[in-house]
């Protein structure tokens, strides 16, 4: 799991029947199919998804991370698909205050598009990963956390509250 995400929910006992599960990523990539945003995944130790994506790596291209960490995954499932879960609520990726619910029909858009996408609630989902700005304003300090009022603040209350750290706040 990413450092800059963090879990809002218990995942449910039925997941753990799968060997590896993961979301897509919500960005069109022209011609690409689809991707995956791998911030948060849950697999099992030795998951042969997980091989086949280490296998993969020899198509490394360290001048286009996205191609090695969000494409390449998604070319790995398509040859493996019985290996992946695909989950839309293990996690929704945040961008710049924007929250991409991939369960919603239309979800995917462009890099640049930044209207607001549908609201939901934090316990809609099982894991919140804010992938810029890199740390999430309200995330910076206690205060920040406290006073904010956006969606990516709520997250954080929530997250101290359900394990009992909302002194952290006084």
């Amino acid at each position: 799991m990413d450092t800059d995400a963090v879990w809002t929910s218990r995942v449910p006992d039925w997941l753990l029947q799968y060997p590896v599960v993961a979301t897509f990523d919500w960005p069109a990539y022209n011609s690409w199919p689809d991707s995956f945003n791998l911030g948060v995944i849950m697999a099992r130790p030795q998951a042969p998804w997980l091989r086949h994506w280490l296998s993969a790596f020899r198509h490394y291209r360290l001048s286009h991370t996205a191609f090695t960490a969000i494409q390449l995954p998604y070319r790995v499932y398509e040859h493996y698909p019985d290996e992946m879960y695909v989950y839309t609520r293990l996690q929704v990726i945040c961008f710049f205050g924007i929250c991409h619910p991939t369960w919603e029909k239309d979800f995917r858009r462009v890099m640049r598009d930044r209207k607001s996408t549908l609201p939901f609630n934090v316990t809609d989902v099982h894991a919140v990963h804010v992938t810029a700005p890199k740390p999430a304003v309200s995330w910076e300090t206690p205060t920040e956390l406290k006073e904010g009022t956006d969606f990516i603040a709520e997250v954080g209350r929530h997250v101290l509250k359900q394990c009992g750290r909302m002194d952290l706040l006084s």
